[in-house]
């Protein structure tokens, strides 16, 4: 399995991407993605996951695997600034956040509407 890893280096948040994190389509007719987030700066990091605005901490050299599912096709969009990392989900989305090193779990069992015309009905990209 190819593993890619992008690292900024204003933050030094590292976000690792593999074959296995682009959205495929699971045995219910779902689409599930996963992304590893790693903090890898001697910083506190705080990761959004919106639409439900919650927002976990990442201790430094923390990590938090994110699950998505949705039963409509799409992706996470990831959005990097100098403080933080926001992870976007797409319609339908259901979202779960395992952490370590005492960063929270979170379960966002809460389905994203799907609502046409609205910046969550996002779609694979062409």
């Amino acid at each position: 399995m190819a593993r890619r890893s992008r690292r900024s280096s204003e933050s030094n948040v590292r976000l690792t991407i593999s074959d296995s994190s682009m959205p495929a389509e699971d045995k219910l007719g779902e689409t599930s993605q996963y992304l590893l987030v790693h903090n890898a700066s001697s910083e506190l990091t705080t990761l959004c996951v919106e639409p439900w605005a919650d927002e976990v901490p990442l201790a430094p050299e923390s990590r938090v695997l994110i699950t998505a599912r949705s039963p409509f096709p799409g992706y996470l969009e990831v959005v990097h600034e100098a403080d933080r990392v926001t992870i976007w989900a797409w319609s339908g989305c259901r979202v779960w956040i395992r952490g370590e090193k005492g960063v929270p779990s979170v379960d966002l069992d809460i389905p994203v509407p799907d609502l046409p015309g609205t910046p969550f009905r996002r779609g694979l990209p062409k």
